[in-house]
């Protein structure tokens, strides 16, 4: 399986801070030409935050294209120049208002390859320490500290139902084992 298309013109459809649709003309080994169309990002970090006693730090708020209250774990998209891991330190605390002395990268994942070039970094957070939460003006987020177990009965009743939330539980499960 060895199809590999050309690229004859790329251009940025729509631009904002955090994505661009890109607009390509592509051709394919059969000379067929098409258009594609993708989300371009500069990637995001997703932290499972593992408090002292094992439990799991969550938040819970309202997302606008959903128009549904969702449970996920904290994340957030890098901006420009920015590296995941101090997007993960900067969501963490902004979202739930706990700092780490320890991250640990677990993994990446791409969120929906058709669709969006994306990269999501995924991090365990351990030695949280209370601080603020520093939400900004299109937040409302609750905190919740929750045991394993309750992450898996949120997600089976589809409490948790966001993709990222749901692929860096998997990704952390062999981790939440050990100390």
């Amino acid at each position: 399986m060895k199809k590999i298309w050309d690229t004859t013109t790329s251009e940025t459809a729509l631009s904002n801070k955090w994505l661009k649709v890109i607009h390509d003309r592509y051709i394919l080994p059969t000379k067929e030409e098409g258009d594609y169309f993708y989300v371009k990002t500069n990637g995001s970090s997703i932290v499972v935050p593992v408090m002292d006693d094992r439990k799991i730090v969550l938040v819970k708020q309202y997302r606008y294209i959903n128009k549904k209250v969702c449970v996920e774990l904290p994340m957030g998209g890098l901006e420009d120049n920015q590296l995941p891991l101090d997007a993960a330190k900067a969501e963490l605390e902004q979202e739930t208002g706990y700092v780490a002395e320890q991250f640990t990268k677990i993994g990446d994942f791409n969120p929906f390859t058709g669709v969006t070039n994306e990269v999501c970094n995924v991090y365990i957070a351990r030695g949280l320490t209370k601080t603020t939460q520093a939400q900004d003006n299109t937040e409302d987020i609750e905190v919740l500290v929750k045991d394993p177990e309750e992450v898996d009965q949120l997600i089976k009743e589809g409490k948790i139902w966001d993709g990222q939330s749901i692929t860096a539980w998997y990704l952390a499960q062999k981790y939440l084992k050990q100390k």
